[in-house]
């Protein structure tokens, strides 16, 4: 076995010599090469790469194909087969595929009228299908495929000819406005209508034999002729001669039946060529002409999307480059020619970039859109495969090598492909085993590689009894780093350390926390278990080690542990001078310490004025505090004598408002706000207090223009935490006397609450059926002898439940038994 092995990994040394390039040179600058390269097979023979280039940096999408495949398809799309609005290419690929087609991949198109009526309007010239939808411009190339899917490229000039009889006359345009004395020849791809005036004659025309061809002489019929009407209607696959003036009178001398010739003519470098087109599209200029790159740079760095071939034209080079990122600068049109170049274009052209630019294999998008999502653009180039339906016969993984550092995972995937070589399964082929040779690492039945050792090897997939290889060398990772360096948190939950790898490229890789080890300098205070996830045990800080055995890679950080019970009293309010006052809609704010009238305890006075203008005045104070732990919940007490005001406590933290909707008593009460600690995640901890505004309602009284005093009296302000020093409330002793009386019962839609004497400022109302699940929860503020509440069970199931009453601590009240009925 040692010899065989010894074997494997010269050979695997070669090919990675042989065929993979650490840098690339681009406009004399040399760009290390990311060589974790996605490469395969996508059909009949075409291969999509995607590499990056981390210095630049740069993410680069290339699909290279053979045109000498007989299965293999170009083809232009127009968006929704219009001249005018705009698709998604994805969505235009999967409109083009049918029974006798199946689009395999495809990128955007030319550049387009943004806006108005010619919407979606490509600047360049178009050919679908042998038909030209659309002139060339003057002054921008185009590419351009004869019927053997030989490609040209360059300036294009557009001639059309009438013949009749011995005579012959211009076509003036394709799919335009007809203008005075004009001859327009119009298709299915300028709409359902001409859209022209009655002023004129409109011929509808089929061929009487074979397809349509740009450069070639066709013969047409002639199936109907309609004068003085307009906007005719064009039907697919028939083309329409609509003249005026002079044209209208030619026209008119044709009769139903008649044959006519017509020439549709794009000659190619002012007439140097001129061979039989079936599909062209254009872009803005040809940047790499003979291998040459051209000196037309369009140097802002931008997403691009490039369409090329090869010197002998027997390949097909597509490329998108992604733009405008962190991921990915972009790049000049120089820049882009290198690129292509690099990948084996002799020619290529610029088509439309920016958040146009995207590439589609299979359905799906191979790239990162600029925009985030797929800009819908007015036209595409595509291939597709004409290829019978087959059964798989053959499969390849999606990579022939690829290096990747140490702790680092990749999904290893495989394609089926039938005996035409196009593919059934495109890398979703089920059935493959795996196999890792060399010791680097694991691979799942999945494919899902873990690299756990450094060093060169290969991965084998097999398939009904064929093997496919993908060479691997495992680097060294650099680095460690943990994603916290200090943390707070409590014993009820618990964190999932996360560590980072720094690879060979200087780029950043989440490790597989099974290949580290982890320690705490006090095991008392937390514990980290083997998959890097830290339990709080009492309070203290502890420093936590993340590292790899037998190497000097390490990183730590500091977790607080902090445990809360029951309430931390934040601030007395003894020091009205430490809270600052803003405010809003309010003329006057007098603060002091004061006796709360009818006891002997001291507390915050907040005297007020204001002039009321139907606004809603907001007195603010603020204290930066700081809270211990993870509370649940802030606790103040208070007491107002006016209308409907309310409490808003706010945290520094963007989820950190706590609002207590309503007071209104002159007695002190009480007053619970719920942090929205479902929206605060654990590395925002520890938190502080930062303000509390005071809103002031309107009494329905209130007169605009009238002035209005009013004062607040504040006790304390406190933390609440979730644990209480009384562990389970549903066994603590239930009070004798009731706390409130619940009628009727049994209930249907609703039932009622009556309290009593004996009642607290705010209570918890929970409804739980008998196994213990939680089926409605509420709270009740500012009770009262003789309030009745009305509580709903529309949402709550047939049968015997249980009614619990808790205080603001959790302490179980009351509790009784209801039998909900229809």
């Amino acid at each position: 076995m040692r010899k065989i092995y010894t074997l494997i990994f010269v050979f695997f040394a070669c090919h990675f010599a042989l065929s993979a390039q650490d840098s690339l040179l681009i406009q004399g600058v040399k760009y290390k090469v990311d060589t974790t390269v996605s490469r395969h097979d996508i059909g009949l023979g075409a291969l999509f790469t995607k590499f990056e280039l981390p210095d630049f940096p740069l993410k680069v999408s290339v699909l290279k194909a053979d045109l000498g495949n007989p299965y293999l398809k170009v083809m232009t799309v127009l968006s929704n087969d219009s001249l005018r609005g705009l698709e998604q290419p994805s969505k235009m690929a999967l409109r083009k595929s049918n029974s006798e087609q199946t689009v395999i991949a495809g990128i955007n198109g030319d550049f387009y009228i943004t806006s108005g009526y010619d919407k979606g309007l490509p600047v360049n010239g178009q050919v679908l299908e042998g038909q030209l939808a659309k002139v060339p411009a003057p002054s921008r190339p185009l590419i351009a495929f004869d019927n053997n899917k030989n490609p040209f490229m360059g300036l294009m000039t557009y001639q059309g000819t009438l013949t009749i009889g011995q005579n012959s006359y211009p076509i003036d345009g394709v799919n335009v406005s007809r203008g005075t004395d004009d001859l327009i020849l119009f298709n299915q791809f300028h709409g359902t209508t001409t859209r022209t005036n009655q002023y004129g004659t409109e011929v509808i025309l089929s061929l009487t034999e074979g397809q349509w061809v740009t450069n070639s002489t066709l013969t047409c019929v002639v199936e109907d002729i309609q004068s003085g009407e307009g906007s005719a209607w064009i039907e697919p696959g028939k083309i329409i001669l609509s003249g005026h003036g002079s044209s209208a009178q030619l026209l008119n001398g044709l009769m139903i039946g008649d044959n006519i010739q017509l020439e549709i003519n794009v000659s190619i470098n002012d007439g140097a060529l001129q061979p039989e087109i079936v599909e062209m599209i254009g872009g803005d200029r040809i940047i790499l002409s003979e291998g040459q790159v051209q000196n037309n740079n369009w140097p802002e760095q931008h997403p691009r999307t490039v369409i090329g071939f090869s010197q002998d034209r027997d390949s097909l080079i597509l490329a998108v480059v992604d733009g405008r990122s962190e991921e990915s600068a972009g790049v000049s049109t120089k820049q882009l020619a290198d690129l292509m170049k690099l990948s084996g274009s002799w020619w290529a052209l610029n088509l439309d970039g920016g958040g146009s630019s995207v590439m589609i294999v299979n359905q799906q998008i191979m790239n990162d859109p600029s925009d985030g999502y797929e800009r819908s653009v007015a036209n595409g180039f595509f291939l597709a495969s004409t290829a019978p339906a087959g059964s798989p016969v053959t499969f390849k993984l999606n990579a022939d090598s690829f290096k990747i550092p140490f702790g680092k995972k990749v999904s290893v995937k495989a394609s089926t492909f039938d005996e035409y070589g196009d593919v059934v399964d495109y890398l979703t082929a089920s059935g493959v085993s795996y196999q890792v040779v060399g010791g680097i690492g694991s691979i799942d039945e999945n494919g899902l590689f873990s690299a756990t050792s450094q060093g060169s090897g290969m991965i084998i997939g097999t398939w009904e009894g064929q093997n496919d290889t993908v060479f691997v060398e495992v680097e060294p990772t650099l680095d460690l780093v943990l994603t916290i360096q200090e943390l707070t948190i409590d014993h009820l939950n618990t964190y999932q350390l996360e560590v980072y790898g720094k690879g060979p490229d200087d780029s950043y890789y989440l490790l597989d926390n099974s290949l580290l080890d982890f320690s705490t300098s006090d095991s008392d205070i937390g514990e980290v278990d083997a998959n890097g996830i830290f339990s709080g045990k009492s309070d203290g800080t502890v420093t936590v080690t993340a590292f790899i055995e037998g190497t000097e890679l390490q990183d730590q950080c500091i977790i607080h542990v902090e445990i809360g019970r029951d309430y931390q009293l934040l601030d007395d309010f003894s020091d009205p001078s430490s809270w600052s006052v803003t405010k809003s809609f309010v003329d006057q704010v007098d603060i002091s310490l004061d006796v709360f009238p009818g006891t002997n305890y001291e507390v915050m006075r907040v005297d007020y004025s204001m002039t009321y203008a139907g606004r809603t005045g907001n007195i603010i104070l603020s204290k930066a505090i700081d809270i211990y732990g993870m509370p649940d919940s802030l606790l103040i007490e208070a007491a107002g004598s006016e209308y409907n005001n309310s409490f808003i406590l706010a945290i520094d933290h963007p989820q950190g408002l706590c609002v207590v909707p309503t007071f209104q008593n002159t007695e002190m009460r009480t007053y619970l706000a719920s942090i929205n600690t479902d929206l605060i995640k654990q590395e925002d901890y520890p938190l502080s207090f930062k303000s509390l505004r005071i809103s002031l309602g309107a009494d329905p009284s209130y007169i605009e223009g009238e002035t209005y005093q009013g004062t607040i009296f504040l006790k304390s302000l406190k933390a609440v935490y979730p644990e209480k020093s009384v562990p389970d409330y549903i066994k603590s002793p239930v009070a004798d006397e009731k706390v409130c009386e619940v009628y009727p019962n049994p209930a249907r839609q609703y039932f009622y609450l009556r309290f009593g004497e004996k009642v607290v400022s705010r209570l918890q109302i929970s409804i739980t059926s008998m196994s213990g699940n939680v089926l409605k929860k509420i709270w009740l503020n500012d009770l009262s002898e003789g309030k009745v509440f009305p509580v709903s069970l529309s949402s709550i199931p047939k049968g015997m439940v249980i009614l619990n009453v808790r205080d603001d601590r959790g302490m179980l009240l009351q509790s009784e038994k209801i039998l909900i009925q229809e």
